[in-house]
């Protein structure tokens, strides 16, 4: 390490970003599968997302018309409870 310090020197830094990375990549996973684990019957929660078309760009927006929660619930048997928030 002596005689080539300026590359021991590159590759511990290599080494520190990469593990850094790595850590904070599993973090963020970690929190985004445990979003919303508190409550019972977590795996079936979904949030409706429109698609809008403005100014020559796609978005998706978790903005739905506000009728929209009880018209899921009354067509469809799968939606046991929805819940609207302004």
């Amino acid at each position: 390490m002596k005689r080539a310090y300026l590359y021991s020197a590159i590759s511990i830094f290599c080494l520190a970003v990469g593990i850094t990375g790595a850590i904070l990549v599993t973090m963020y996973l970690n929190h985004e599968l445990s979003y919303d684990a508190h409550h019972k019957d977590h795996d079936r929660i979904y949030r409706m997302e429109g698609m809008y078309h403005m100014s020559g760009a796609d978005y998706h927006l978790a903005i739905t018309p506000f009728p929209l929660a009880m018209a899921m619930q009354e067509e469809f048997g799968q939606v046991f409870f929805s819940f609207r928030m302004m």
